[in-house]
């Protein structure tokens, strides 16, 4: 049986008709339904788990907030200089354990070898001393007692007064805690390298408004050298008391014994202008020197380390610091401190004087004195 295409299309349209008859009864249908549904039903309150967000300053291996820039807690953003944090983070990850490690991964700041603790930043000797602001003439410590250090590079060092050309270094210390916290680290490397932090802080108990803290640590290594050796010990107890919601009263002690290699290597001859006072014994006729020896540098101007030379450190002091916090930038500190110093070096000196030996090779003559300072 064969149909029209009229017949077709009139068949579609039915199609199409119905469909969109069922589609609408089926809306209405189900319009009728959630009309029913009771208004309460789609407003319930929905209750959550409680829950807590907590934060830190100085979160990662940055710092929100920066006190040797301006002398003030000035948020770190706003200052226009120069400057570099390692803050505790970045000294537990890279395992730092002095000041000469501490500074590895700090553009433009490198460690002078022949002075403890002390820096080049920039080019320029950096020798001076800050803790938590002030100078300190002479002064070790251990970096477990160290919340960060800041260096600011260049002139504007000049904030702190009695600063260097190539910047200054500045060590903050950590303070106690109202919560109670506590941790021991262990680590343990090449050269029998042993090191152990014990680190215990919260509220005194029965107080409220005291907090104690104490640090204490031990290191002990040998080194790449044959009889050199790294021994330190340190312990440093303190006292926080909030006398009001602004001021407060902040009391450390600290005591540190420290033996460690001079760090020198290979005597040092520095190329200087024809007519410097040196001389050099010609090698035995016959004999070519392996080493030319052009023009140096006055030997005794250098010192150099020998295998089982050290620096030995112990200091004992004490610091009380009262401040007070006007608002969220300015704030007061007054502080008295006392301490007792000890260095005994022991250092090398290289006469001016140059020999060849019989196969050609350079030697200088050299002397052993002990150094001992106290301040």
């Amino acid at each position: 049986m064969k149909t029209s295409p009229q017949s077709s299309r009139l068949a579609k349209r039915c199609r199409v008709l119905c469909v969109a008859f069922l589609s609408t009864a089926f809306s209405y249908s189900l319009c009728a339904q959630l009309a029913e549904t009771p208004k309460e039903a789609n407003e319930k309150i929905v209750t959550l788990d409680v829950f807590t967000v907590k934060g830190t300053v100085g979160q990662g291996y940055g710092a929100s907030n920066l006190a040797s820039a301006t002398r003030l807690n000035t948020p770190a953003e706003n200052v226009p200089q120069s400057i570099s944090v390692m803050n505790a983070n970045l000294l537990r990850d890279i395992a730092a354990y002095d000041f000469d490690t501490s500074i590895r991964y700090t553009p433009g700041v490198t460690a002078r070898q022949n002075n403890s603790s002390a820096s080049i930043v920039r080019g320029f000797i950096v020798g001076n001393r800050y803790r938590n602001g002030f100078l300190m003439p002479a002064y070790e410590i251990d970096l477990a007692n160290l919340d960060r250090i800041e260096v600011i590079k260049g002139p504007s060092a000049s904030i702190a007064g009695s600063s260097e050309s190539g910047g200054l270094v500045n060590v903050i210390t950590k303070r106690p805690k109202f919560e109670n916290e506590a941790s021991i680290t262990g680590t343990i490397g090449s050269y029998g390298f042993q090191r152990a932090i014990v680190d215990v802080t919260g509220p005194v108990p029965g107080r409220d408004d005291v907090a104690f803290r104490l640090i204490a640590a031990s290191t002990n290594s040998d080194t790449y050298r044959d009889e050199d050796r790294i021994a330190k010990f340190a312990v440093y107890p303190s006292l926080l008391w909030n006398i009001t919601a602004k001021t407060q009263l902040n009391v450390e002690i600290e005591y540190f014994n420290g033996e460690t290699p001079p760090g020198f290597g290979a005597v040092y001859f520095a190329p200087v202008d024809p007519g410097a006072p040196f001389s050099t014994i010609p090698p035995p006729p016959g004999v070519a020197p392996k080493v030319k020896t052009g023009q140096w540098a006055p030997l005794t101007l250098n010192t150099s380390g020998e295998p089982g030379m050290s620096w030995s450190h112990d200091v004992s002091a004490f610091f009380i610091t009262l401040s007070h916090q006007f608002n969220d930038h300015l704030s007061f500190r007054q502080s008295v401190l006392g301490y007792d110093y000890v260095a005994d070096h022991y250092r090398a000196t290289v006469n001016n004087t140059l020999y060849y030996d019989a196969a050609g090779n350079l030697f200088a003559s050299r002397g052993m004195f002990d150094q001992f300072d106290r301040n």
